[in-house]
């Protein structure tokens, strides 16, 4: 479930003009790719270096988001 929240909210900094105070950081951290090192970037965007640090949560998200281009 965690694997998919992550996923829907990353196609969201990606897709849309989030309503957050870290849009443009958040927007940075997608420099044309959907892998396990963008998703680390953006999960470090938030200070959540704990999930940016689990491979397997990390390549389980982006795997999702290859998933569902």
């Amino acid at each position: 479930m965690l694997e998919s929240a992550l996923a829907a909210w990353a196609r969201h900094t990606r897709d849309d003009e989030p309503d957050d105070p870290a849009a443009a950081r958040l927007r940075a951290a997608w420099p044309g790719r959907r892998d396990a090192e963008a998703v680390r970037a953006l999960l470090l965007v938030l200070g959540a270096a704990d999930l940016a640090d689990d491979t397997g949560l990390v390549t389980a998200v982006a795997g999702r988001l290859v998933s569902t281009r």
